[in-house]
C-alpha cells in the first residue's frame, strides 16, 4: 500500500514519485535579521493548509507535537478520507488510522473518545518507514525521540538568511530563506519561512515565542519517473498556531480502535484472582440490562447474581416479568432460581451458556452430541481479562483519569471482537466496606469487527474481599419438612482461643469456616447445608445452627442423551434397578462414577468411569439412555439421612474438631481449634437459637426481618446473648423485643410486641426479630393451687404461655397472676399477685401458679442523679424486681413510688409520687430510675388481713424449696418482718 502525504516545512511532495532536481537550490549568504530571532517551540498544535500551485490541489492537515512527552500526531484530510498518524517513540511504532465520513452522522457523539465513523488502524515501524516518519523525524537508536522543532522545520541558525518583509493574509512578516537537503529524496530545495513581526500580537504569542510561523513555501524541480523535470511550488499556511494545547487524547488511538500488529509492551492490566463482588450494567443497541450483586467464589465454585433479563419464552419461569436471584453451583451443574417478587424457587440443570459458565464448547458441538462439561470460569475469564491486552494510554472516564487497555479475540471463524477495558489507576483508591480497592475495572466496551454488534458494560460496587456466604443460602428452595435442622455445640480448646473468638464478628467470620468444615467432614461440597448461624455464649461455648438440605432431584445432576450407550463397559452393573433416579443415586454415591447408562425395559444400570466428553458413544440404540454428570468434578451426593447419620457419629464421638483461622477487627489473623461437644437434631418448630439463660427467655418471632430504626429505640453493637441480656435488664423504657443482625452485630431494642400487621419492620436476610416470652415476667410456683371462685376462668387454653398472654391483654380486671391447669387446659386470671388464702376454694385442681412480677404495677418516669437518702432506704438490693416487691409489700407504709440505683444497688421507697429529701446532709449520690405506682393499694396493717400476698409468697417459696414434702394444701404462714426507716 502506497501512502502519499502533503506535509509541511522541508517536505517534498512524493505524489507521482517525482523528486527534486539537485541543481535547483544554491546557498544564500547569512543575514541575521531583526531581533529577537524567531524560534520554534517544543510543544504546539496548528492547522495547516497545503496548496500545490502547478497541480491546482489543496489539502488540509492538523499537527500536534510535544517533545518532552515524546509524542506527535498528524491529521490529514484527502479525497474525503480522514487519516491520522500517531507517532509512538517509546515503542518505535506509527499508527495509521483511516476513516471515511458518511452522511450517517450520530446525533450524539459516541462516548469514550470513539471516532464518529468506522475506523481502521495499521501499525508501521517508525525507524524503518521513511515515507511516514519524515515529518517529525526521529533521533536515537534504542530510545527514540522526535527531532526538535527547529530541526524538522529546517530552521536551524546556520542554514537560514533574512530576506526581507512580506505580507501574509494582511499581516506583515519577516521572511527567512534557506537551501535545504531532504534525506528521503536525496535532493536540495529552496524553503522560505514567514514569521510575524515582533510587534504583532495575536493568540499563540507568548513571552518565550513572541513570533509565530504563518507560512512556509517550498520550490524546486521534480524528477518524474519518466526522467523528465517538473517545476513545483508548494505553500503551507499555518492557522491557529497554539503553544498551550493540552490534549493527550490526540496521541492515543481512539476508543475501541484496534491496531493490527501493535506491540504488547508497557503497562499490563491488573491481575484479579479469587473472589469477586460487583454489579454490571450492560448497554447494547439501546437496550439496558443489569446483572447486579454478583458474587463469585472461586473456592466453592459458586456464582450468585440478580437479573431480570429475558432468557426465553419456553422457560418454566417468565424471566421477562420478574427480577430473579440465581445461585449457580458449578460443582454439580445446578442453578437455584428465586423469583424476587413471588418468592418461588426452582432448581434447574445449569444452562451451559449461563452467566459465568466457561464456553469451552460451541452450540454446534452441543447439537452434534460431542462432549462438553459445565464448568465455572475463573475470575480472570469472568471479567474477560484472559486476553492479550495492550495499554493505549489514559483517558478521563467519569471524571477519573483511567488506564485504557485493548485486545482482539477471534471467538470463532470469521468473527472477531475488540475489547476495550477501562481501569481506575493505581494511585486512585476506591473505598469499600472494610477494604480499599485500587486498579479496579470500571468499563468494558466490546465491538465486533465483522457485524454491527457492540456493547458497553459498566462495573460498580467492585470488591475482591471475602464473599458473604449467606447470599449462597438456598434453604428456601426446599420445603420445611424436607430438611434436617441441627444444632452443634463446640468448645474452644483453650482460653486463648476463647479470647480470640470474643475479638471477632462471629457471624461474619465463622459461618464460611464452619460451612467448609461441614463439607470437608461429610464430603458434601455442594450446597447441601444451610449457611450456619453462630453464637458465643457467656459460658464459653459456640452454638452452631444449620440444616441438611435434601439437594436437587438426582437426574438434575446429569445430562440426558436418549438412545445412546457408551461403548466402554461400565465398571459396575446392577440389575432390577427400578428407575433412572435410582441408578443416578448409585452413581452419585460412588467415588468413581461420572456417568451411567440405564435401560427402562430391562431395568439394567451401568455405572461408568468415563464421561461422554471423553468417552465414545455406541451406535443408535432403543434400549439404553445415557446420563453424564453436568460437571466433571467428582462431588459426593448422599441422601440427607445418610449425611445426618455420618455427622452424628463424628460430632458425638468427642474426637472431632474444627481447625481454622480467623481475622479480628484489626485485621490480625489467628489460628483457633473448636472441639465438638455434641450435635442434636432440632425440630422445625424450635425457634430459639442458642441456650443461654437470657436468650432462652425470647422467641424468634420474625426470622429474616429487622425493625426500622426509630428515635426511641436503643441501638448497640454486641453479640446476641448480650443483646437479650440488655433487653431483659433494661431500666427506663421497657424492652419487649429486639432485632439482632448477625453480620454487623447490630442489636436494636424495641418496646413493642410483634404485630404482624405493623409496618415497623422490614425484610433483611441477615437479621432476626426476637420477642420476649410471655412467661418471662412471671414467677413460677409449681404447686396445687387454690382456685378463687372470683377469678376469671378461660377454657381451652393450650399452654401457660397463652394464658400469660391473656393475662397481659386482659381489660376487665388488672391481671396480676394466673393459675394454669394443664390437665383441664383451664386458665384462671386473678387481680392479685398471689393466691388469697382467706377465700375458700371452689374446687381443688392440679394447677400451677404464675405471679406477675411486681414491677408491672409501676411506670418508669425518669432517671436522675439523687442523694442516696429517703423515707425507707435498702442497700444491696439485687435487682429492680425485688425493689418493686418491697414497695408493694411495705407494712404500715403506703409506698407510692420508688427509686432504684443499679450501680450502688440501692432501693429508696417513697410515700409520695416524688422522693422526699432527707434533712440530713448526704454526700453520696447515684443515678437512679424513678418508678411511680399506677395501681396503688394500701399495704398498712389495716389492709394486711385482706391481702396476704407477702405471707403467701414466703409460704410458696418455702414449699417450692422443699420438693420432697407432700403438699396437701396451702397453709397460711405468717412471717411478718417490720420495716422501719434506715440510715446510711
Amino acid at each position: 500500500m502506497k501512502i502519499y502525504f502533503f506535509l509541511s516545512s522541508y517536505l517534498i511532495i512524493l505524489q507521482n514519485n517525482w523528486f527534486a532536481n539537485t541543481q535547483t537550490c544554491t546557498s544564500f549568504p547569512y543575514v541575521p535579521g531583526p531581533t529577537p530571532a524567531p524560534n520554534f517551540p517544543q510543544k504546539y498544535s496548528t492547522r495547516v493548509e497545503v496548496n500545490q500551485l502547478e497541480d491546482d490541489a489543496t489539502y488540509e492537515m492538523r499537527a500536534y507535537y510535544d517533545y518532552s512527552k515524546k509524542k506527535a500526531a498528524l491529521d490529514l484530510k484527502e479525497n474525503n478520507i480522514w487519516k491520522r498518524l500517531i507517532f509512538n517513540y517509546e515503542t518505535d511504532e506509527i499508527y495509521l488510522l483511516t476513516s471515511r465520513p458518511t452522511f450517517d452522522v450520530p446525533l450524539v457523539p459516541p462516548p469514550d473518545e470513539q471516532p464518529l465513523y468506522e475506523t481502521s488502524c495499521e501499525t508501521y515501524s517508525l525507524k524503518e518507514n521513511l515515507s511516514l516518519n519524515y515529518y517529525f523525524g526521529y533521533s536515537g537508536i534504542t530510545y527514540l525521540y522526535p527531532k526538535s522543532a527547529n530541526t524538522f522545520f529546517r530552521f536551524e541558525p546556520n542554514s537560514r538568511s533574512y530576506e526581507g518583509e512580506d505580507n501574509v493574509r494582511g499581516i506583515l512578516c519577516d521572511v527567512y530563506v534557506g537551501c535545504q537537503y531532504n534525506e528521503a529524496t536525496k535532493a536540495n530545495y529552496t524553503i522560505r519561512h514567514y514569521f510575524s513581526k515582533p510587534n504583532i500580537t495575536f493568540p499563540g504569542n507568548n513571552n518565550t515565542f513572541p513570533r509565530v510561523i504563518l507560512r512556509a513555501k517550498y520550490s524546486g524541480m521534480a524528477l518524474k519517473s519518466d526522467g523528465s523535470l517538473k517545476k513545483f511550488t508548494n505553500t503551507f499556511d499555518y492557522h491557529e498556531f497554539r503553544l498551550d494545547f493540552d490534549r493527550d487524547d490526540v496521541f492515543q488511538t481512539p476508543g475501541r480502535v484496534y491496531c493490527e500488529n501493535r506491540k504488547k509492551v508497557g503497562v499490563k492490566p491488573p491481575v484479579i484472582n479469587g473472589n469477586l463482588k460487583f454489579s454490571e450494567e450492560i448497554v447494547s443497541k439501546g437496550i439496558i440490562s443489569h446483572i447486579t450483586n454478583i458474587e463469585f467464589d472461586a473456592q466453592l465454585q459458586i456464582v450468585r447474581y440478580e437479573t431480570r433479563d429475558r432468557f426465553g419464552n419456553n422457560s418454566e419461569i417468565s424471566f421477562d416479568k420478574y427480577p430473579h436471584i440465581f445461585v449457580n453451583d458449578f460443582t454439580i451443574g445446578v442453578s437455584y432460581i428465586k423469583n424476587k417478587h413471588t418468592g418461588r424457587c426452582t432448581i434447574q440443570t445449569l444452562d451451559p451458556f449461563a452467566f459465568a459458565s466457561d464456553s469451552n464448547f460451541t452450540q454446534a458441538m452441543l447439537d452434534s452430541g460431542n462432549g462438553y462439561a459445565i464448568r465455572s470460569k475463573s475470575a480472570e475469564s469472568l471479567l474477560e481479562l484472559d486476553l492479550d491486552y495492550i495499554f493505549t494510554g489514559q483517558r478521563t472516564i467519569d471524571g477519573i483519569t483511567s488506564d485504557i487497555f485493548i485486545a482482539k479475540s477471534d471467538i470463532s471463524k470469521g468473527i472477531s471482537i475488540v475489547n476495550e477495558y477501562v481501569f481506575s489507576p493505581q494511585n486512585f483508591t476506591t473505598q469499600t466496606v472494610g477494604q480499599r480497592e485500587k486498579n479496579i475495572p470500571k468499563r468494558l466496551a466490546k465491538k465486533s469487527l465483522t457485524s454491527d454488534f457492540s456493547s458497553v458494560s459498566t462495573f460498580y460496587n467492585f470488591e475482591t474481599n471475602e464473599i458473604n456466604i449467606r447470599n449462597f443460602d438456598v434453604t428456601n428452595c426446599y420445603a420445611d419438612d424436607s430438611i434436617i435442622s441441627f444444632k452443634i455445640v463446640l468448645k474452644p480448646r483453650s482460653d486463648i482461643y476463647l479470647q480470640i473468638l470474643r475479638r471477632i464478628n462471629l457471624n461474619k467470620v465463622l459461618p464460611r469456616k464452619i460451612y467448609v468444615a461441614l463439607g470437608n467432614l461429610t464430603g458434601e461440597i455442594s450446597l447441601r447445608f444451610s449457611i450456619p448461624r453462630v453464637t458465643l455464649t457467656d459460658d464459653g461455648y459456640v452454638y452452631v445452627r444449620s440444616s441438611i438440605l435434601p439437594g436437587p432431584e438426582p437426574l438434575k445432576l446429569f445430562k440426558l442423551f436418549p438412545n445412546k450407550l457408551l461403548t466402554s463397559t461400565g465398571f459396575t452393573y446392577s440389575s432390577n434397578v427400578q428407575s433412572a433416579e435410582a441408578c443416578a443415586l448409585k452413581c452419585l454415591a460412588s467415588t468413581q462414577c461420572l456417568s451411567f447408562d440405564y435401560s427402562n425395559s430391562s431395568k439394567g444400570c451401568y455405572l461408568n468411569k468415563k464421561h461422554y466428553s471423553n468417552g465414545t458413544f455406541s451406535t443408535f440404540t432403543t434400549t439404553y439412555d445415557h446420563y453424564s454428570r453436568n460437571s466433571l468434578l467428582y462431588v459426593k451426593f448422599s441422601e440427607k439421612y445418610i449425611v445426618w447419620s455420618d455427622m452424628s457419629l463424628k460430632f458425638n464421638n468427642n474426637r472431632t474438631s474444627i481447625e481454622t483461622e480467623v481475622t479480628d477487627f484489626e485485621n490480625h489473623t489467628y489460628p483457633i481449634v473448636l472441639d465438638a461437644v455434641s450435635i442434636e437434631e432440632v425440630k422445625k418448630d424450635e425457634n430459639r437459637f442458642g441456650s443461654t439463660f437470657y436468650l432462652s427467655k425470647y422467641n424468634l418471632k420474625k426470622p429474616n426481618f429487622r425493625y426500622k430504626k426509630n428515635n426511641d429505640d436503643l441501638y448497640i453493637k454486641t453479640n446476641i446473648d448480650d443483646c437479650a441480656k440488655k433487653c431483659t435488664e433494661e431500666i427506663g423504657s421497657p424492652c419487649n423485643s429486639f432485632h439482632f443482625c448477625f453480620l454487623t452485630s447490630e442489636c436494636l431494642l424495641n418496646k413493642n410486641v410483634i404485630d404482624d400487621e405493623s409496618s415497623d419492620f422490614e425484610q433483611n436476610d441477615y437479621c432476626d426479630i426476637y420477642e420476649k416470652d410471655s412467661l418471662s415476667h412471671y414467677s413460677f410456683f409449681k404447686t396445687k393451687a387454690t382456685i378463687n371462685p372470683n377469678d376469671k376462668k378461660i377454657k381451652s387454653v393450650p399452654s401457660p404461655n397463652e394464658c400469660a398472654t391473656k393475662c397481659d391483654n386482659e381489660l376487665d380486671i388488672h391481671c396480676r397472676s394466673f393459675n394454669y391447669c394443664p390437665n383441664t387446659r383451664e386458665c384462671y386470671l386473678s387481680d392479685r399477685h398471689l393466691i388469697d388464702g382467706s377465700i375458700e376454694s371452689s374446687s381443688n385442681l392440679l394447677c400451677d401458679h404464675y405471679s406477675r412480677k411486681y414491677i408491672s404495677d409501676f411506670s418508669y418516669i425518669d432517671t436522675n442523679e439523687i442523694p442516696l437518702s429517703g423515707e425507707i432506704v435498702f442497700k444491696d438490693m439485687i435487682n429492680i424486681d425485688v425493689c418493686s416487691f418491697e414497695c408493694i409489700n411495705a407494712d404500715g407504709f403506703n409506698c407510692k413510688s420508688f427509686d432504684y440505683c443499679p450501680d450502688s444497688k440501692t432501693c429508696i421507697l417513697n410515700s409520695g409520687q416524688k422522693p422526699i429529701e432527707s434533712a440530713m446532709q448526704i454526700n453520696q449520690k447515684d443515678k437512679c430510675a424513678h418508678y411511680r405506682r399506677e395501681y396503688f393499694f394500701a399495704t398498712s396493717s389495716k389492709s394486711g388481713s385482706s391481702d396476704s400476698s407477702k405471707s403467701v409468697l414466703a409460704a410458696l417459696s418455702i414449699i417450692f424449696g422443699l420438693l420432697s414434702v407432700v403438699i396437701g394444701g396451702i397453709a397460711s404462714i405468717l412471717l411478718i418482718k417490720k420495716y422501719g426507716p434506715k440510715s446510711l
